[in-house]
């Protein structure tokens, strides 16, 4: 499944993008409810070829194209790290 989007400019009253997006995750994607003075986003990441994620970035704007916030979600327990500490 290609996921359909092109990658800026979808309104923040326009959550089809994410809704879409959303079918290539095995989790919930939760949007903001207050946006501020954002009044678009992009989503960052994954790229348009990726079908499965367990990670998402979508960066909102306001009109005048200036950064207003990231929103970033993982997979709960995506990210494993192993630190081997050798005592003496």
């Amino acid at each position: 499944m290609q996921i359909p989007w092109d990658s800026l400019g979808f309104s923040v009253q326009d959550n089809t993008a994410i809704k879409k997006l959303g079918q290539g995750t095995s989790f919930v994607i939760y949007t903001p409810t207050v946006f501020g003075t954002a009044t678009n986003y992009e989503i960052k990441v994954p790229d348009r070829a990726t079908i499965k994620t367990d990670e998402i970035l979508i960066n909102y704007f306001d009109d005048h194209d200036a950064y207003v916030f990231g929103a970033r979600q993982l997979k709960n327990n995506s990210i494993i790290e192993k630190e081997i500490v050798h005592l003496d």
